[in-house]
C-alpha cells in the first residue's frame, strides 16, 4: 500500500506508514533515483484464505465475511509483483515515480472472490458477516501490538476498501497498462490451481 496515501492513519498499523515515509523522504533528500511500487494485497496472504485472518487455505465450511463484503479489494500473486518490479529497472517511464499494480482482472470484492472459489469447489460456504464497528471495538481491547497492527490492515483493506478507493493521480503509473506484455495470474486462475493443490 502506498504509504503516502496513508497520512492519517491510526497506529500501530499507522506506524508502519510513518517509517516508510521517513525512508521514502530519506531517498528523496539524498537524490537518490527510486522506484515504488506499490503491490496491494498478495495473494499467499490474502486470496489463498480468502481473506480470513491468520488462514493461509480457504476455509471448508464457514467464512468471515467483512461488512458487506462489497469493498472492492486489489488482489495480486506474489511472482507478478516481482515480474513488474523488475520490469521497472531500466524504464526511464518509472524513475523518480509510483508505480502502481491494479491489475483490472484481479479488482474483486471479497463476495465475489467466495463466489469464484464455491464455483470452483462446486459448494456453498456459510457465511458470516462481520460489522465494522464490532472490529473497531476489538481494536480497543488488549491485545498484542502485532494483532491490532494486522487488524488495522484488515480493516483498511475490507472495511474501508483502501487498496481501491483511493485517488492514484491522472499521472499514475499502472503496472498492467505500461506492461501489457506480461500476463498477470487471475484471481479465478489462481484459486483454480488452489484448488487442483488441495485435492
Amino acid at each position: 500500500m502506498d504509504a503516502d496515501k496513508f497520512l492519517d492513519c491510526p497506529p500501530p498499523t499507522g506506524d508502519v506508514f510513518v517509517c516508510k515515509r521517513k525512508i521514502r523522504r530519506s531517498i528523496e533528500d539524498a537524490h537518490i533515483p527510486f522506484t515504488y511500487v506499490s503491490a496491494n494485497c498478495l495473494a499467499g496472504w490474502f486470496l489463498s484464505g480468502l481473506g480470513q485472518m491468520g488462514r493461509f487455505m480457504p476455509p471448508e465450511e464457514n467464512v468471515m465475511i467483512y461488512g458487506d463484503g462489497n469493498q472492492k479489494v486489489i488482489w495480486v500473486r506474489e511472482e507478478d509483483v516481482a515480474a513488474y518490479a523488475i520490469k521497472t529497472i531500466d524504464d526511464d517511464r518509472t524513475t523518480n515515480k509510483t508505480v502502481y499494480i491494479r491489475p483490472q482482472l484481479n479488482i474483486l470484492s471479497q463476495n465475489e472472490v467466495v463466489q469464484l472459489w464455491e464455483k470452483i469447489q462446486g459448494r456453498t460456504l456459510k457465511k458470516q458477516f462481520i460489522q465494522e464497528q464490532s472490529w473497531v471495538e476489538r481494536l480497543k481491547e488488549s491485545m498484542s501490538t502485532e494483532e491490532k497492527y494486522v487488524m488495522g490492515f484488515f480493516h483498511l483493506i475490507f472495511f474501508q476498501g483502501k487498496t481501491y478507493n483511493i485517488d492514484i493521480g491522472e499521472d499514475a503509473l499502472e503496472a498492467s497498462s505500461i506492461y501489457p506484455d506480461h500476463q498477470y495470474e487471475t484471481v479465478e486462475e489462481y484459486l483454480s490451481l488452489l484448488s487442483e493443490s488441495s485435492l
